[in-house]
């Protein structure tokens, strides 16, 4: 597995601020299931599936799963995007396999939490790309509960 790329400083960035940029994507995947109408039965899975594999696979075939259900159109693209990014970047800046699972099971575990608070919300004109904890937190709060 090859270390990040000191001399690209967006990716030195990203490692160094790993929990931050994790949590933002799992928020940004969340939140795009649900415009995305994910089914809820696809999000749970992929826990399922990351929990059942060995730690030195996990990550590689959560990304395979992913992509596999984006072609059968389970998981939207923009959602698997996300779900691709987060995993890949965890993959990249943890090289440890135990850790590298533990962080992309956290990830998983965010997205599916989010994905589950958004649920009923009103979500638009939400610009995802910028989306984080912040004017995730500020998005939910503001909605009137039904």
């Amino acid at each position: 597995m090859n270390p990040p790329n000191p001399s690209h400083p967006h990716s030195q960035n990203k490692c160094t601020q790993l929990a931050e940029y994790v949590l933002n994507t799992a928020i940004r995947a969340g939140v795009q299931a649900v415009i995305e109408r994910v089914d809820k039965s696809q999000v749970a899975k992929l826990l399922e599936i990351i929990w059942g594999l060995s730690d030195d696979e996990s990550i590689e075939v959560t990304i395979l799963h992913i992509l596999r259900q984006r072609k059968r159109n389970e998981i939207r693209r923009n959602t698997a995007r996300y779900l691709i990014e987060g995993l890949m970047e965890i993959k990249k800046c943890i090289q440890e396999p135990k850790q590298a699972k533990a962080e992309a099971v956290r990830f998983l575990g965010t997205f599916k939490w989010v994905y589950e608070a958004s649920q009923g919300e009103r979500l638009y004109n939400i610009d995802i790309s910028k989306l984080n904890f912040e004017k995730f937190i500020e998005i939910i709060n503001q909605q009137p509960r039904r």
